[in-house]
């Protein structure tokens, strides 16, 4: 089964309206300052000062090494200015929800017999 124009417009649409639920839902977090384990896991946290923290194998393999990786760029780019943590934040759920659509698109056309994703 090939996808028509109009199916390739609303699956475009599909994303769209998860960007902006997305946008919507979180719009005003970014001014909200570090809650619960953000003090330890971010303020008081000296390994995330320096990206070189993460740059061997056995760094990365910690538990929550590639959160800290993200939270040490973060404080390269912005110190501890919570405006990009909660924006890296956004983008990392709404990338998520594209990909879970994305996935249940696949998973539901495969299914029912149909091609998986628009080409």
């Amino acid at each position: 089964m090939s996808f028509s124009a109009n199916n390739v417009r609303r699956f475009g649409a599909a994303l769209l309206l998860i960007l902006f639920a997305g946008l919507i839902v979180y719009g005003n977090v970014y001014r909200v300052p570090f809650h619960f384990d953000d003090g330890k896991r971010i303020v008081d946290n000296p390994e995330i000062r320096s990206s070189g923290n993460f740059m061997s194998l056995k760094a990365l393999l910690r538990p929550r090494a590639i959160v800290d990786l993200t939270f040490s760029w973060n404080y390269r780019l912005g110190g501890l200015d919570v405006f990009g943590y909660h924006l890296v934040n956004v983008i990392i759920h709404i990338l998520n929800g594209f990909l879970v659509f994305a996935l249940s698109f696949s998973i539901l056309g495969r299914l029912s017999g149909g091609e998986a994703l628009p080409r």
